[in-house]
């Protein structure tokens, strides 16, 4: 289906630059993806570089490489309230964190709304949206997430701040 969709765009022997760390995983994500992207006739090179030097790429304030990025394979993990995985993509993140300069104002205020939001089944379908939105612009392709947990006994009442930062010194034994 893929090959014939750019057969119908009447695009061949398109090439493209992946952008990663050089992490084993990424590498690795990045070789299943130049793979099947071969599949269907798109040849990728994988652009692997050292941390330091990967996350001032998208940075306009670090100069013009940004535009060059074509794809990239962009780790994102946070805490566990989900504003704090998606406050990366909002507009005045343009340039900064959101390399894709993807703007929706439509998602800006899902956000803004959400974040007042007392009702969590709402807030859940807010944040649900706002993933879909970003699904649905093309620029996001969601691969996988790494793990992040949070464990607690019944004996215990955590503290936790907003960023799900746990504040060790305010658990208390109940």
């Amino acid at each position: 289906m893929a090959r014939s969709l750019l057969e119908e765009a009447g695009v061949s022997g398109l090439e493209l630059t992946l952008t990663c760390l050089n992490d084993t995983v990424s590498q690795s994500v990045c070789q299943i993806v130049q793979a099947n992207l071969a599949d269907v006739g798109i040849t990728v090179d994988i652009l692997v570089y050292d941390a330091g030097v990967y996350w001032n790429l998208g940075l306009e304030s670090e100069g013009d490489d940004w535009k060059d990025l074509q794809l990239t394979l962009m780790p994102y993990s946070g805490g566990v309230d989900p504003s704090e995985n998606l406050v990366w993509f909002l507009p005045d993140q343009v340039g900064v964190w959101n390399w894709e300069r993807w703007n929706s104002p439509e998602f800006g205020a899902l956000y803004d709304k959400a974040m007042v939001e007392l009702d969590p089944e709402a807030r859940y379908a807010m944040y649900v949206e706002m993933q879909d939105l970003m699904e649905e612009s093309g620029a996001y392709h969601f691969i996988t997430h790494g793990v992040n947990a949070a464990l607690h006994r019944d004996w215990m009442e955590p503290s936790v701040r907003l960023s799900g930062s746990p504040q060790l010194p305010q658990f208390r034994k109940v």
